[in-house]
């Protein structure tokens, strides 16, 4: 079986005898370059596999708990807006 098939299957990320013996050549500099763009490809799967959140759906289901009136609403609307205006 190819081991570089694998990463596309989604058995893991394995490392090609290639790589393995160019990693094995890079000086501290290059590696830390090579170990970024690992990780950082890493990250972005990793949030392309999680779905967003609507955050009117949040609304929605927030204002149909009991007990939870307009006012009380608006004000834990504009708290997760102040959150996470920040993150966007």
């Amino acid at each position: 079986m190819n081991k570089a098939k694998n990463m596309t299957t989604g058995a893991g990320y394995l490392l090609r005898r290639e790589d393995y013996k160019r990693v094995k050549k890079m000086d501290r500099q290059q590696f830390e370059s090579f170990c970024q763009n690992l990780y950082m490809a890493a990250y972005e799967e990793g949030r392309k596999s999680v779905p967003g959140i609507d955050i009117t759906e949040v609304q929605e289901a927030i204002s149909e708990t009991p007990g939870i009136g307009t006012k009380r609403l608006q004000l834990i609307m504009d708290s997760l807006n102040n959150r996470f205006a920040e993150v966007k």
